[in-house]
């Protein structure tokens, strides 16, 4: 039997338990409500039989095949007794279904979150595995449409099934049960009245969720245009006569009335008609068992009655109950299939024997016509072409930033190119070992990127490991060092990303003091957007002159004019296509969309207000 892609998904998470648990627990839970239906019904019966006779039956029955000895009861010391007795049971199993309902709700929740926290690890994994191929951006759509939608649906969904359907379809079923073992006949008689009536309910109901939209859509048509009436009534009754004016603004109340009473008429005969049928209903329903209950030797009493129709009713909303968790169900299978199309996406193989490691960069790195689509096949880049050297700065410039941020990733080595290729000095760097490029690069982000630690181990790795005098000399090159010994521990402060006591650029001066310890062959900067003064922003400039003044070629993808005014090469992308390329000075003389570009995003008039 196929597994659905939801039980096929869940089954990564620990199927066994999930399929055990709710059906355990909530068929206790689900039990309990039918029998205290009965112990109910039970005590019903026991006080009518008690006020007819003086002597108590051996049995007491709620239909023929549902019969409770008196003997237990200890009926003999007085039907209160007994009573007492039924309504402790009632008491005992309402205590029990409210433990186990607690419980498969709780577990419920706990699971679904589970689920959702481990199907985002997996899909975390995944991703960190397909970014040497598919990149980061690459994958950015079909993670953000995983995140925000896919995951939470299945959650739901999970939770819905949980909560529901295993309760509700062993409760419906023992209701119906029951129900059929009290009166046969009358049980199908009534659960017909009870469908019959539901489906009423429905159509009635359906009609009103289809016309609401429209007719919701024309009163506020209509509510607008009266309200351009009211401005400009005097205006229109001075240019046409007062009459013409007038039967505008009564037709649009005509329309406007018209919407409004039928989106109200369409559900105002849905109650007194459902009064009708129900009621209706409800006679000939009681009709019937009057018959029968007013039979000599009637199998069936008030009692009985009563039980049967309360445990048909309970059936059917347990129905709708699963009815109503079916939707959040289909669409968490629908999640469930494009998530597994990811989690089952091909992963890279392992590097060939054949490829080599990258080596330091000594010549030039290059784009040839360079091409690039992330997991939903659209182009990100297209037929890209530029090269670089060791001591340049390269500012990466596009107008939407989608493409700077593409190139920033496959200068760091994620992201294979759909076509052309990436030399790196005479190799392509397709032959290179798998993420041997990546020990190469070194990413420099607005934030450092700093993680929870001390400055010292944010600045130094166990891989290459620097002395605190390095790492300090690292710091005066690059500015900030006056910044950290205003720390209260220095270098052995702890910090976390965003710490807002590194101000100024100074999270951003440290991740280019690391990148000057470890000392890679490519540096791909994030400029940060906080507004700084001049100096701050030279400052930062300048560390980045102090990574190539070490043969480091750096990429920096700009916030700011001062790093467009100080790189040696700017590219700029428009349309997922390099549209120019050159010094600052040279691109405001050649390129007009640099011109606009400069001054809409980097110039520093736009931010002042003229009054």
């Amino acid at each position: 039997m196929t597994q659905s892609p939801l039980a096929e998904l869940e089954s990564r998470f620990g199927r066994r338990e999930a399929v055990i648990f709710p059906w355990f627990i909530g068929s206790i839970a689900a039990l309990t409500v039918p029998g205290i239906v009965l112990s109910v019904g039970w005590m019903l019966e026991l006080l009518i039989r008690a006020s007819l006779a003086r002597t108590l039956p051996e049995t007491i029955e709620l239909g023929p095949r549902l019969s409770l000895s008196t003997v237990w009861l200890d009926v003999s010391q007085g039907p209160l007794r007994g009573i007492l007795a039924l309504m402790a049971l009632a008491f005992g199993l309402a205590l029990v279904g409210a433990v186990s309902l607690h419980l498969l709700y709780r577990w419920a929740i706990h699971h679904s979150l589970n689920s959702e926290i481990k199907l985002r690890r997996s899909l975390y994994e995944k991703n960190l595995a397909l970014a040497p191929e598919k990149g980061v951006v690459g994958q950015q759509a079909a993670q953000t449409e995983a995140v925000t939608h896919w995951i939470p649906q299945v959650r739901d969904g999970i939770l819905a099934w949980n909560r529901s359907v295993p309760r509700h379809l062993v409760q419906a079923l023992a209701c119906f049960l029951l129900a059929l073992l009290i009166h046969p006949i009358l049980m199908v008689l009534a659960a017909i009245a009870f469908v019959l009536l539901w489906r009423v309910y429905e159509l009635i109901d359906g009609r009103r969720r289809r016309l609401r939209p429209l007719l919701t859509e024309r009163i506020v048509t209509a509510k607008s245009r009266l309200s351009e009436l009211d401005e400009c009534g005097p205006l229109a009754s001075s240019i046409h006569p007062d009459r013409v004016a007038r039967e505008s603004f009564e037709s649009s109340l005509r329309s406007f009335r018209e919407a409004a009473f039928r989106l109200y008429d369409c559900s105002l005969w849905k109650a007194p008609f459902l009064l009708a049928t129900g009621s209706i209903m409800l006679c000939l329903f009681s009709l019937a068992l009057s018959v029968r209950i007013l039979q000599e030797n009637a199998e069936l009493g008030v009692p009985g009655a009563i039980c049967m129709l309360v445990l048909i009713a309970l059936g059917y909303l347990s129905i709708q109950k699963v009815r109503k968790a079916v939707t959040p169900i289909q669409h968490a299978n629908q999640a469930a299939r494009r998530l597994l199309e990811m989690l089952k996406t091909p992963e890279p193989s392992p590097s060939d024997q054949t490829e080599m490691p990258t080596p330091p960069l000594q010549q030039q790195l290059a784009f040839e016509n360079v091409t690039f689509a992330d997991t939903l096949e659209q182009v990100l880049i297209k037929d890209v072409s530029f090269q670089a050297k060791p001591g340049m700065l390269v500012a990466i410039v596009s107008t939407s930033g989608l493409e700077a941020r593409v190139v920033g990733e496959m200068l760091l080595g994620f992201g294979k190119p759909a076509a052309g290729r990436i030399r790196w000095d005479d190799r392509d760097v397709a032959t290179h070992r798998s993420g041997s490029m990546q020990k190469q690069c070194l990413t420099v982000g607005a934030d450092g990127p700093m993680v929870s630690g001390t400055l010292l181990e944010n600045l130094s790795s166990p891989a290459s490991p620097r002395s605190h005098v390095d790492i300090m000399d690292a710091i005066k090159q690059v500015g900030v060092y006056e910044a950290v010994e205003q720390l209260q521990d220095s270098l052995s402060t702890l910090i976390s990303p965003g710490d807002d006591r590194l101000k100024n650029d100074a999270l951003y001066q440290l991740g280019i003091a690391r990148a000057l310890l470890r000392k890679p062959s490519v540096v791909v900067a994030q400029e940060p957007t906080e507004r700084v003064s001049t100096a701050i922003e030279n400052q930062s400039v300048a560390a980045l002159r102090q990574l190539t003044r070490n043969g480091m070629l750096v990429f920096v993808i700009p916030q700011r004019l001062s790093a467009l005014r100080h790189a040696d090469l700017v590219i700029l992308f428009h349309d997922h296509c390099v549209a120019a390329t050159g010094t600052h000075s040279q691109l405001l003389e050649s390129s007009e969309l640099y011109r606009h570009l400069n001054y809409v995003r980097f110039s520093s008039l736009k931010h002042i207000n003229i009054r």
